[in-house]
Order: C-alpha cells, then sequence, then structure tokens
C-alpha cells in the first residue's frame, strides 16, 4: 500500500496538466491564453477522497514563469506514511516554445530524496543532484521536466497539434509520452459546464493509459483526469477551485 500511495501521491505533481497554453503570432507575440492561475483538484481512489493537489502558475520577468505543484493527503489517507511531494519548474515560454530552466523537489522527509535539476541548452545537457546522486546527462532538445511537460503539452494542443510525442526527464530518467485527440464532451464540473475535448497520453512501454477533460475555454485546462491500467480505472482527479489572471 504505502509503495501505491507513493506513486499516487507523485502522479499527483507529475502527471497533471496545466492550464496555462502559450501560442505565437506572427510576430513571435505569445497569446493572451497564457495567464497566471491557480487550481486545486481532488483525487478519487476506489471511492474515498484521498488527496487534494493545488497547482499554480506565476510570470517571473519577461518570458520566465515558474509553475509549483503540491499534495496533501485526506481523510484516512492521512495516516499512512507517503511523501506528498512539492514541486516547482522555471521555464521559457516564447515563439520558440517551453524550455525547462531549473527543476526542484522536496518530499517533506529530509533533503535525501530532494531533486534538483538545470538545464543548459546551450550544450543539450541536463545536471544536478538527484536523491543525493550527481546528474550530468545529454538530452534531446525537445525535453521536458515532471512539471513543464504539461505546459509543452498544452502548448501543442491550442497550435492545433492533435498527435505527437514529448520527452520528460525526472526521478525515473529519460521517457517518453505519446498524445493523440479522443473526441469532445461536455462536463458538468465544480467550476460550471464546461466544453471540452479529451486527450490520451501513453508512456512507451506502460500498460496505463491517462485520459485529460481539457477545457477549450480555459485554454486547456484539465478539469478531469482518469488514468487506467489495462481494463481497470486506478484514479480520477476532478477540478474543485479555478483562480486565473
Amino acid at each position: 500500500m504505502n509503495s501505491l500511495m507513493r506513486s499516487m501521491a507523485w502522479l499527483l505533481a507529475a502527471t497533471l496538466f496545466t492550464g496555462a497554453a502559450s501560442t505565437a503570432d506572427g510576430n513571435g507575440n505569445k497569446s493572451r491564453d497564457l495567464q497566471p492561475f491557480e487550481a486545486s483538484y481532488s483525487l478519487n481512489y476506489k471511492g474515498l477522497n484521498a488527496a487534494i493537489t493545488t497547482l499554480t502558475l506565476t510570470r517571473m520577468d519577461g518570458d520566465r514563469w515558474m509553475y509549483r505543484s503540491s499534495a496533501e493527503a485526506r481523510g484516512i489517507f492521512r495516516a499512512l506514511p507517503i511523501d506528498n511531494p512539492a514541486q516547482s519548474s522555471e521555464m521559457r515560454i516564447s515563439a520558440a516554445g517551453v524550455q525547462p530552466l531549473n527543476f526542484s523537489q522536496r518530499n517533506g522527509t529530509g533533503n535525501d530524496r530532494a531533486i534538483d535539476l538545470h538545464f543548459n541548452w546551450d550544450n543539450s545537457r541536463v545536471q544536478g543532484m538527484m536523491e543525493d546522486k550527481p546528474v550530468d546527462e545529454i538530452v534531446p532538445p525537445d525535453t521536458q521536466d515532471d512539471l513543464s511537460v504539461q505546459i509543452a503539452l498544452m502548448s501543442a494542443l491550442a497550435r492545433g497539434q492533435d498527435s505527437g510525442t514529448l520527452h520528460t526527464f525526472g526521478d525515473r530518467g529519460l521517457r517518453e509520452y505519446r498524445f493523440r485527440a479522443e473526441g469532445e464532451a461536455m462536463l458538468h464540473t465544480a467550476v460550471g459546464d464546461v466544453s471540452t475535448r479529451i486527450f490520451v497520453t501513453e508512456r512507451s512501454g506502460s500498460p496505463r493509459v491517462t485520459r485529460y477533460w481539457c477545457a477549450t475555454n480555459y485554454g486547456y485546462l484539465p478539469v478531469r483526469v482518469q488514468q487506467q491500467r489495462l481494463d481497470e480505472l486506478e484514479w480520477t482527479l476532478e477540478i474543485r477551485t479555478l483562480r486565473r489572471g
């Protein structure tokens, strides 16, 4: 159970896609769709309200943004000795795309499992420390961290890209994800009735599939997320609150 809950806590922070979509016009100006926001989601695990996650996007200066994610266990899950990771990603968002700059993760159990990564795009390397182990690796030019990948996907969707691949580098190394459009749906949510497009993501070699119901009027903010392993629904995330601007 502890291993499963650690995975779920990590998923709260790392698999959600934020509602920050960035597009550019012919002059390289970013779309107004990209706005600071704070959103919270509830996690339903086998009929129980297991946790709340909060996502916050703020603008730093120029083309630099900071995105943060935190999770808090609820109900009977408070009694379990699980990690509730706090993550942050500083990134550059411009007409050239989304580039992660610095990524940090703290698990609330000391610094022995801390992660600090710096992306050096002059030589396409990621460097830093990961759970007391040094990191220095060459990465593909489209590599994102566990949070900036969410912004990168939203940017792709806002540009009308219905399928493709994205790479991430995190505590599980370099991974490749595929995404594709799967239809449309109108949802009744805590923030109102929302018109959504459904997107599916899959990791190479994994039996799990994750579906995102993305609000087209909110810059492709996901209002529902579900993960399925083969024929079994593992968990559902539902939006609770949203503040934009």
